[in-house]
């Protein structure tokens, strides 16, 4: 996969930190997989004729589309987020739905809908990126680019993608999971635990979490035998004992499916 970096002007673009990115040189690919676009500050300034053409263009020349905090706006004003869902970064979600009508703007930290992607921040930008990454070329490439920036992989289970003010309820449920590996909840007991019921407890976690609740315990408890897998010496067997898993061979499957690798793979792959 190759990329090309383009900027507004076509010149050296200077973001607001003071970071310097130069732009490539030569003509366009005719078609591309992916383009991606960044904006920030300024946005309606920077909205010009001549540079809505260029997105535009570029826009028609691609597959798939992320926008990425700011971005959003381009795209709503080039219609391309007419009968979407989308979101752009929080401060300016008000405005964004005064303006633009026929987009439903949504409060997640990112939205992938129809050929288009977009989040409204810069942690939420590196959510959206492994999520793709993930869908392009599979969990365990998402999982090692994760790890490569320090990544907290349990993000990718959207734990700590939560707003800062989740629901009460939905805090108590994750509590109340996390709490119990070894022996896991039936989802009627979480929800019981949470004082609400498993409908509600279903709608609190596709609203937040954009996982049923059952998933994302299985891929908490997954993601604790990963941790185990790679900073103890615990036979198998131990660990799914510790994760909730009647044998091994139930663990095993279970962390294939969900990473895309065997268990022994990984622990390999962390040996020094």
């Amino acid at each position: 996969m190759t990329w090309r970096i383009e900027t507004a002007s076509g010149a050296e673009a200077r973001s607001s930190s003071g970071l310097t990115i130069s732009a490539d040189t030569g003509p366009p690919a005719t078609n591309a997989e992916l383009l991606i676009l960044l904006a920030g500050y300024g946005v309606a300034e920077q909205m010009t004729p001549p540079l809505l053409t260029r997105i535009d263009h570029l826009a028609r020349r691609h597959e798939r589309i992320i926008g990425a905090d700011a971005a959003g706006w381009f795209l709503a004003e080039l219609g391309l987020l007419d009968g979407h869902e989308a979101v752009v970064h929080w401060q300016d979600l008000h405005r964004f739905a005064e303006a633009y009508p026929n987009v439903s703007v949504a409060t997640r930290p990112r939205v992938a809908s129809g050929r288009v992607m977009t989040c409204g921040g810069a942690s939420s930008a590196l959510d959206l990126m492994l999520e793709w990454l993930g869908t392009r070329f599979g969990r365990t490439v998402s999982t090692e680019v994760s790890k490569l920036f320090l990544y907290d992989v349990e993000r990718d289970h959207a734990v700590a993608a939560l707003p800062e003010r989740a629901p009460v309820k939905l805090q108590r449920a994750m509590d109340a999971m996390h709490a119990n590996i070894e022996e896991p909840l039936t989802l009627d007991a979480v929800a019981k635990r949470a004082g609400t019921s498993a409908r509600t407890l279903d709608r609190l976690f596709q609203g937040h979490v954009q996982l049923s609740p059952a998933r994302y315990y299985t891929l908490h408890r997954l993601k604790r035998a990963q941790d185990l897998l790679t900073a103890t010496r615990l036979t198998q067997a131990e660990i799914a004992a510790r994760c909730g898993y009647a044998s091994a061979a139930a663990l095993a499957r279970a962390y294939r499916s969900a990473f895309g690798e065997a268990p022994g793979a990984t622990r390999r792959s962390a040996q020094p």
